[in-house]
């Protein structure tokens, strides 16, 4: 049997409907045929009549595995189900669903890609000043309340994000610096480098750990913190886990935490979202049915966060 089963002796808009359901649900597939795909699927469906659905169905199942002890089927193309089951009406709801799902996907890949990139402006005179943790400022989190107005407190904000060598600002360090500029909510801007930490690192403690090529070729903090400092301006920054990259900046002698608004999309999530079992950027993203993608490298986890804060943002005041 083919993927689309034995089509011998079988209507024509059957095989049609199994071959369209399976282009939908292809994720290799490119989004316009995947789209005009579920089109062409719910029309078809529409111009069933009610015994042309049935009929339909004793094909699926004929196709499919049974079990007998829970009248179930289990069918290449169209997977699980229960003989009991509405399946075109079941298939025609999923068909709608993953419709949107592509719309959504193919609009934030198209938004994603549009992203500006800045070239950081390097200064190696640049002298920058460490500190110790017990120097770092008190880091306040502004909270996100029913009457916030998203369009005169963040019409413009940051969101800032660090890959470092491990968790400890002032012992661990700073391997790459990434910041997107949100406008009106949409993502205009990016600002992304990486760091020479000074050292070679011996362990590939970071998600997204650069070459030794990278590392050595790589500006120090201190040649591009006058560029970074200028493409944030006096912008809110949005951070998810934000106190830590903040202290890290801090301890490394760049101070984005003094006289700044400060908003952090992992603490609303956590406040927001209680029944989530570990707050990851991904598993966030997946209970808001958000899907921008495979989340990797500094500049798509930074639009990501963006999305994710403006979606906690409608909810809590809509």
């Amino acid at each position: 049997m083919s993927l689309f089963g034995d089509m011998r002796d079988l209507d024509p808009r059957f095989d049609k409907l199994r071959k369209l359901y399976a282009t939908v649900m292809d994720r290799s597939i490119d989004w316009d045929t995947r789209i005009s795909s579920a089109d062409e699927f719910l029309s078809l469906r529409q111009s069933l009549s009610e015994k042309e659905e049935k009929d339909f169905k004793k094909e699926i199942i004929k196709e499919g595995k049974k079990d007998k002890t829970i009248k179930s089927v289990n069918h290449p193309v169209f997977g699980f189900f229960f003989e009991d089951d509405n399946l075109l009406k079941e298939l025609t709801e999923k068909v709608r669903w993953k419709k949107g799902r592509v719309i959504k996907r193919k609009a934030h890949e198209e938004e994603y890609n549009n992203i500006e990139m800045i070239t950081p402006r390097v200064n190696t005179d640049n002298v920058l000043e460490k500190h110790s943790m017990s120097e770092v400022p008190e880091i306040k989190i502004q909270k996100v309340t029913e009457s916030f107005d998203m369009d005169r407190k963040m019409q413009t904000f940051i969101v800032f994000n660090l890959e470092t060598t491990g968790f400890r600002p002032g012992l661990d360090m700073i391997v790459k610096v990434a910041a997107v500029r949100y406008e009106n909510g949409v993502p205009t801007k990016a600002f992304i480098s990486p760091v020479n930490p000074r050292e070679r690192i011996k362990t590939e403690e970071s998600a997204e750990a650069n070459t030794a090529a990278d590392k050595e070729e790589a500006p120090q903090l201190s040649d591009i913190s006058e560029s970074l400092v200028e493409f944030i301006g006096d912008s809110p920054i949005l951070g998810y886990n934000a106190p830590m990259d903040l202290r890290f900046m801090y301890c490394n002698g760049v101070d984005l935490i003094s006289g700044r608004k400060i908003y952090d999309a992992k603490n609303l999530a956590k406040k927001l979202y209680k029944n989530i079992d570990y707050y990851s950027i991904n598993n966030v993203l997946d209970y808001q049915e958000i899907n921008v993608g495979e989340v990797k490298g500094a500049k798509k986890e930074c639009y990501a966060i963006g999305k994710v804060f403006m979606e906690m943002v409608n909810k809590i005041t809509e």
